[in-house]
Order: structure tokens, then sequence, then C-alpha cells
């Protein structure tokens, strides 16, 4: 059923927040409207700056992608704060990925490694995966198979694909995997081919971000874009 913009748009404009968030999201994701990355990103920073929780996180999205705006890490990471400081779970995930690759703030393990427990005891299942894989080589914490285990299993429980895939890598030892890899060489958290392929110059950090319309896995390229595996640019993202 299409939304009458008009009337949501009047509601924003008035100073209604929840309207404000749900035009937000109609310009993002070009939901009745045409997609307008600007637009969704006027609109998520007004809800953003009267305290709205989601879209503090949302525009942390939007300024580490630079979807709308200017990429701005620090940016990205001051509007993540404010989401995680309230216990916003894919805030704190995110933002323990900016620790994690140093990305707007110095590189951090142990404060990433805290992050990630917040959002995975709030059953975050990309946060599960993400410690999981520094329990499995030790980064940030002691090595523990045992916790890493555990880890990919919550996840797994979830549907998470790619836990379900390391835990399948970990039962068949004899096969050669992500898990022969030096850490630093893996994209952490991302699925390594089955046997394993050095990962294609084109994608060059771990997977967070997923194509709204199919679920598929994107990346960043070399130059900064959000690409699809094949290498082809993609618009439609967001954060699980």
């Amino acid at each position: 059923m299409s939304k009458d913009i008009s009337i949501i748009r009047s509601s924003a404009e008035s100073g209604n927040i929840d309207s404000v968030v749900e035009l937000a999201n109609m310009y993002y994701f070009g939901d009745d409207v045409e997609q307008d990355y600007s637009q969704a990103a006027k609109w998520f920073e007004m809800a953003a700056q009267a305290g709205n929780t989601y879209a503090q996180s949302f525009m942390g999205n939007i300024y580490y992608s630079g979807y709308g705006v200017e990429r701005n890490y620090y940016t990205a990471v001051r509007y993540y704060q404010l989401a995680a400081d309230k216990g916003d779970s894919f805030a704190q995930r995110n933002l323990g990925e900016c620790y994690f690759y140093g990305r707007g703030v110095e590189q951090n393990y142990r404060e990433a490694i805290r992050l990630y427990k917040l959002s995975a005891e709030q059953g975050d299942s990309f946060a599960q995966l993400s410690l999981a894989d520094c329990y499995y080589e030790g980064k940030g914490v002691e090595k523990s198979i045992v916790e890493a285990i555990k880890l990919y299993m919550l996840s797994a429980d979830q549907g998470n694909s790619f836990a379900k895939e390391k835990l399948e890598r970990m039962e068949n030892p004899s096969a050669t995997t992500g898990a022969d890899i030096p850490f630093d060489q893996q994209e952490i958290g991302s699925p390594i081919p089955e046997p394993w392929q050095p990962p294609q110059p084109i994608l060059v950090e771990k997977t967070i971000f997923y194509d709204w319309r199919t679920g598929e896995p994107l990346y960043y390229d070399n130059n900064g874009n959000i690409v699809n595996s094949q290498g082809e640019e993609v618009s439609a993202c967001w954060w699980d």
C-alpha cells in the first residue's frame, strides 16, 4: 500500500520525529519516492539531532558510507557513539568495527572487543561472529577456541551463514580454509571460498553491508566504493 508522502512530509515539517524518520527511510530506500540520499541524510540528521537513537545510528552508517554526504569516518564515529551510549546494538557493533580497523578513531582492539561484547550480549549475530573471530585468533583477547566455538554457534543458531561456514570448516580441519590463513590476511567475519583462494584485490575489507533487496553481502573496493562480489557498484545497502 502506497504511502502519502505529502501527509508524512507535513507531519515531519511540524516536528513529529516518527514522521521525520519515516520520511528519511522513504528517501533512503526509494520507498514510494525517488531515491535521494541527500534528502535521506537531511531528515535523518534532523531526527538524530532531536535525540532519536535509530537516526543517530543510521547517520553513522551514512557518514561511514558517504551516501548523501561526504564520507567522514570521524563524524560516523560521533554518531555511532551517541547511539551506542544508549545501548543500540547495531551502533555498538559498527563502532566496534571502527575501532577494530582504526577508521575515525585510533585502532584499539580492546575497545573493539568491549563493544562487540555489548552488542553480542543483545543477540547481534554479526557482533557474535566478529567476537568469535577475535577469540579464535587471540586478537585483543586471550585466544580461546572454546569461546570462539560457543560464539560461532550462537551466531549460527540465528541463521548467520558466515558462522555456519566457520563451524563447518572447524569440523573438517583437513580442508584448506580461511582458518589456515593468518588472521591479518583474512576478511574477518566474511566467507572464504572453499577451497581457499586469496581474496580478490577488489575486496579490501570485512563485509558489514548488505543489499537491502537481496541480502547479498557487499564490500569496499580499492576506490572506497561499495560493490558486490562481482565488483559491480551497488547503492541499496544497509547495516544488519
